[in-house]
């Protein structure tokens, strides 16, 4: 059972190779040491991994040096997670759906990649992004019970 209390933490790291998987090892971490179930924390990574990749990507096509900043916050069942960057926009204003990958093919024709955006709406509980300025705030939201 969650404590009925509020528990926070942020992160920074500047873009590059290892961005993602610094800010991933810091969060998983801090999960731990809030007694999240390893089930939830492995569904949190994957969908982090895939936002914080996104950001290193597409936000700053693969510049190393710009900030990339995660804090969470958990309160009573709800686990929130919000990245920025400085990076450009989102095509389109809002996180995209995804789509469903199409797995009935023969294994050459499987897709390499395309899965994200899909992954992140089907586990998260809530996916909201904003353009605040010259920024972008991608708030994901987890039940953690």
């Amino acid at each position: 059972m969650i404590e009925d209390c509020r528990k926070s933490a942020a992160f920074r790291s500047d873009s590059g190779q290892f961005a993602a998987r610094e800010l991933l090892s810091h969060a998983v971490t801090t999960l731990g040491h809030w007694n999240l179930a390893a089930s939830k924390r492995e569904i949190i990574e994957i969908v982090l991994a895939e936002a914080l990749n996104n950001v290193v990507e597409h936000a700053y096509r693969e510049e190393d040096g710009h900030p990339i900043r995660l804090a969470l916050t958990m309160q009573n069942d709800i686990l929130k997670c919000i990245i920025t960057d400085e990076g450009n926009p989102i095509p389109g204003g809002k996180a995209p759906c995804g789509t469903e990958p199409v797995l009935n093919v023969p294994p050459a024709e499987l897709p390499e990649g395309g899965f994200g955006w899909f992954l992140i709406h089907n586990m998260a509980e809530s996916v909201h992004y904003e353009r605040l300025g010259v920024g972008n705030a991608l708030t994901i939201r987890f039940s953690v019970v």
